[in-house]
């Protein structure tokens, strides 16, 4: 399924859900209910989905459209409540740019999360299903990149943040 347009721009959606053998997204996406997207994910352009009363759940896979070109995703707006669970790898096979999640809910990671020169930013508490590992790809002379967590960590597993340098 390819989604060329954003959902939910001019007035917000009541809910989405997607399952598909893969999901193209070009777009951003609004909602006011539930976000589910069952299918590894693919983005074409910087993206933003928001939520204004629900969850929002990624079941697959998400990744940018090629290694030469990360892009961001960005979920919830600032303050927003709600849960958002990440089950799957983030950036595994092309990685995306930054990744920041303004959602104040509780943030759920199951998997590894990789970006390339890009930050990873989580302003809500962060609970790992999985042992993580959070790698910012930075180049020479870049200044290096930073994973920021402004609220607490809850887990019984473990999160390995690394920078790698790359020439």
């Amino acid at each position: 399924v390819s989604f060329a347009n954003s959902l939910g721009a001019t007035k917000s959606l009541n809910a989405v859900s997607v399952t598909a053998n893969s999901v193209s997204l070009t777009g951003n996406i609004s909602a006011t209910g539930n976000i589910t997207i069952d299918a590894p994910l693919t983005l074409n352009r910087a993206v933003s989905i928001s939520s204004t009363g629900g969850a929002i759940l990624f079941k697959g896979t998400i990744d940018s459209d090629s290694t030469n070109t990360p892009r961001s995703l960005t979920v919830g707006v600032a303050n927003q409540p709600g849960t958002t669970e990440f089950q799957n790898t983030l950036g595994a096979t092309n990685p995306l740019g930054a990744v920041t999640v303004n959602r104040i809910g509780t943030i759920k990671i199951a998997d590894d999360i990789t970006t390339a020169n890009a930050p990873v930013t989580f302003k809500g508490a962060v609970v790992l299903s999985g042992s993580t590992v959070i790698t910012t790809k930075t180049g020479t002379g870049n200044g290096g990149r930073s994973e920021e967590h402004t609220s607490e960590l809850q887990s019984r597993q473990y999160l390995v943040c690394r920078l790698l340098l790359e020439k």
